[in-house]
């Protein structure tokens, strides 16, 4: 039988995201792998064996010391087996760690897309937070509002208000795990400290979260009225604030920025409700006020806060190109070079996911009118 054996994934630390293939894979395999160092017992067992009998030392002293070495190689395996693998509240966190991780990847994953919608950024925030929040909740509520998650990551003694007692918790945890788990095959004493060590898993990552990121002063909070499609007058407010904070953006122009953004929230833009971002703003650029834009001020202020970086996952993929493209054969690549050939490897998807056929006429078209123009203005300046 030709079968191809799976291949365990080795984490590496410096992209996180990749534990949860490994963890999956491992709880795949977790009889395979009990099965694996049983044999590798034996298979050392049977080496060691062999080289005493091949041994020319004729000392009964190195013969004892050497059976002491494969008793004692038999009995590491052996805890290994025992201690860890065969162990039930092992396999039960790895099992729990490979569901919570799924969580985790899922909403990294979502920062780490090319074209995310930067509107969008925060309310992905507040569903992580929500999603570990209700596994540690005391509410009888299935969903907790924002400013509620928000004033419980506040709250200092948040774990005695709001954590769950582990009575609650366990009735939780087994209507989640319950085709995966029993936990009744634990004592009392271990079933308990697997409990408080899951729950631990939970608020530490909410712990880190709310360390690194305010949910109430999060640039990424006042940049949701990006979206278009849920606008209000009273966010003239959060324009305000953001145009004081990126007034370089449209070059201290405030009374034209005040009037545009004054007549753009006016606007009824209810048709663009099922557009991103992005599209919405494109749309609202081709608006016309006679021959000249009608939102110039403004489109340019916001093009620059599209292009606010919501993850340095962009940064990271372009120091990989750079490994790639700067090799031992192009050392004396120029910094200028380098960053022209990082630019083109950037741009590469997504010249290939355009229609190639219509940018090439347009090019062809917008090459051949401008040979014409400079004709006509040759012979224009012929006859003057």
């Amino acid at each position: 039988m030709n079968i191809d054996p799976t291949l365990l994934t080795r984490p590496a630390h410096t992209r996180w995201i990749s534990w949860f293939q490994t963890v999956t894979k491992i709880n795949k395999k977790w009889g395979a792998l009990i099965e694996y160092f049983k044999d590798k017992g034996c298979e050392m067992n049977r080496k060691f064996r062999r080289l005493l009998k091949l041994s020319e030392i004729p000392h009964s002293s190195t013969n004892d010391n050497s059976e002491v070495q494969v008793q004692e190689t038999d009995s590491n395996l052996e805890k290994i087996i025992k201690s860890g693998l065969q162990k039930p509240v092992t396999y039960f966190y790895s099992i729990f760690l490979e569901n919570a991780l799924s969580h985790s990847t899922k909403y990294v994953l979502k920062f780490e897309e090319d074209n995310l919608d930067i509107s969008t950024v925060y309310s992905h925030m507040v569903d992580y937070c929500t999603f570990y929040v209700n596994k540690l909740r005391k509410f009888e509520e299935l969903s907790v509002p924002t400013y509620h998650i928000m004033k419980i990551l506040n709250s200092k003694d948040w774990k005695e208000k709001y954590l769950m007692n582990l009575q609650e918790y366990e009735k939780e945890f087994t209507q989640v795990f319950s085709q995966q788990l029993d936990l009744e095959k634990l004592d009392q004493e271990t079933k308990e400290s697997f409990l408080k060590s899951t729950q631990d898993y939970y608020s530490t990552i909410l712990k880190t979260f709310k360390d690194y990121i305010d949910l109430d002063t999060t640039i990424f909070k006042e940049l949701t009225i990006l979206n278009v499609s849920h606008k209000q007058k009273e966010d003239i407010l959060v324009w305000r604030s953001l145009g004081n904070r990126f007034s370089y953006l449209y070059e201290n122009k405030h009374d034209e920025f005040k009037k545009e953004l004054s007549d753009f929230l006016n606007l009824d833009l209810i048709e663009m409700k099922e557009l991103n971002s992005i599209l919405q703003w494109k749309k609202i650029k081709e608006m016309k006020k006679g021959q000249q834009p009608r939102f110039f001020i403004l489109i340019q202020f916001v093009e620059g806060l599209l292009t606010v970086p919501y993850s340095n996952a962009p940064i990271e993929r372009a120091f990989s190109q750079l490994k790639l493209i700067k090799n031992n054969k192009r050392l004396n690549l120029k910094n200028q070079n380098l960053a022209s050939f990082i630019i083109l490897k950037n741009l590469t998807k997504k010249v290939k996911a355009q229609d190639l056929d219509s940018l090439l006429s347009t090019y062809q078209f917008k090459k051949v009118k401008n040979s014409i123009d400079l004709e006509m203005e040759k012979k224009y300046s012929k006859k003057r």
